[in-house]
């Protein structure tokens, strides 16, 4: 999913100028309609990596008791 937000970085920051004067016109927000979620997506991106991460730390770990 990070991968996937990163690929795309570029393309949105290219097209942040356009987003923001569309979204002007049509009056959402002012313009700043796309940008208001972007830090709770991050965050979300962030919570799954760490959640994910933590359950395949947790499995190896409990997977090296059990061979014992």
């Amino acid at each position: 999913m990070a991968i996937l937000v990163l690929a795309n970085a570029p393309v949105l920051a290219l097209a942040s100028d356009d987003l923001n004067r569309a979204a002007a016109q049509t009056g959402y927000a002012h313009g700043r309609f796309m940008g208001q979620f972007l830090p709770y997506g991050v965050a979300l991106v962030v919570a799954i990596g760490v959640w994910m991460g933590w359950r395949a730390w947790k499995s190896r770990r409990n997977r090296r008791r059990d061979d014992v």
